[in-house]
């Protein structure tokens, strides 16, 4: 070492710390494709994502979005051909089927000519919706009304760029963590033997015997 023993540190430091706001930057879904968010449009005619019939056509302005599908509508047990896709998309939308809320896409229905804002389904047989009345004649114009829509009603999701009100956590209300439980403890009952289930049923069956 060439310095002197003890000497006094006369590094040059910054006044304020070199920390980025994650907040105002941070995409919690970087693994998504960014069309998948509404952040560019697919064409539905050559993706191959979601074939002929895999879609549904839906007007905007007559869903309630305080209305919960069925499950049994929407993720019938062994039908249909995006039960994968479905379960992710079920987990992003607190454990609830159907429209997943703050997922808006845009599509390319007619090529160079029609672009469709759409919002992704937990379905197994519908993984998309589009809405007829919410069709425009540029992309531009189509992504921007997806990225307003994902303001108005953002769900989990929360994109780079965009500042909706609450962080995810708290946008998890207390109905949605007791789905979430709900829905671990059913993954819970179905990982065990069968021989252990059947016994467990059989005990909850018979009347406890009362003490002498």
């Amino acid at each position: 070492m060439t310095g002197t023993p003890n000497a006094p540190d006369k590094t040059v430091r910054p006044k304020d710390p070199l920390i980025k706001d994650l907040n105002s930057s941070k995409d919690e879904f970087w693994w998504v494709h960014h069309a998948y968010k509404g952040k560019g449009a697919f064409d539905i005619a050559s993706a191959g994502a979601f074939p002929e019939d895999s879609h549904i056509w839906v007007r905007f302005d007559e869903i309630d979005p305080g209305v919960v599908e069925s499950t049994e509508a929407c993720m019938p047990v062994g039908l249909g051909d995006f039960a994968d896709f479905a379960q992710v998309l079920y987990k992003l939308n607190g454990y609830r089927p159907g429209a997943v809320k703050g997922w808006y896409v845009v599509v390319c229905v007619e090529e160079d000519t029609a672009w469709a804002v759409g919002q992704l389904r937990a379905d197994t047989m519908h993984p998309l919706q589009l809405f007829s009345d919410l069709v425009y004649d540029n992309e531009k114009c189509a992504t921007n009304k997806a990225a307003e829509l994902r303001l108005k009603n953002p769900g989990a999701i929360r994109l780079s760029g965009e500042l909706p009100v609450g962080s995810p956590v708290e946008r998890r209300t207390a109905d949605t963590i007791a789905l979430e439980r709900q829905y671990n403890a059913r993954l819970a009952g179905f990982s065990r033997p069968a021989k252990q289930r059947e016994s467990v049923s059989k005990a909850k069956k018979e009347p406890k015997k009362m003490a002498k």
